[in-house]
């Protein structure tokens, strides 16, 4: 799996191309070998309210659906609504036990 922290991509314009090449580039790859077996690709982002791509970054999860998010910062509510609605997975990064059985 390979993972990328969605905050080095700027501006947003930067992580939408990313996020499109990355779909792209996969999507090529299984066509060209469909027996092959291609790992996911993960997005990890910032979920704290006060993170002001927020908005923006749920839009482009929802627009390229990675099959993997991993949140940091705050709650993944509003994440694993959009995710789950097209068979993605969340993980939460949790720095405490506490923040862990919440997430669960």
């Amino acid at each position: 799996i390979g993972s990328f922290p969605a905050p080095n991509a700027r501006p947003i314009e930067v992580l939408d191309q990313w996020m499109g090449q990355l779909n792209e580039e996969l999507k090529e790859a299984r066509e060209k070998d469909p027996d092959r077996k291609i790992a996911p690709w993960a997005m990890n982002m910032v979920v704290h309210r006060s993170y002001s791509r927020l908005q923006e970054e749920l839009a482009l999860i929802q627009k390229h659906k990675p099959q993997l998010v991993i949140t940091s910062l705050g709650s993944p509510k509003h994440v694993v609504n959009i995710v789950h609605e097209y068979g993605g997975l969340v993980f939460s990064d949790v720095s405490d036990v506490k923040f862990a059985r919440k997430a669960a």
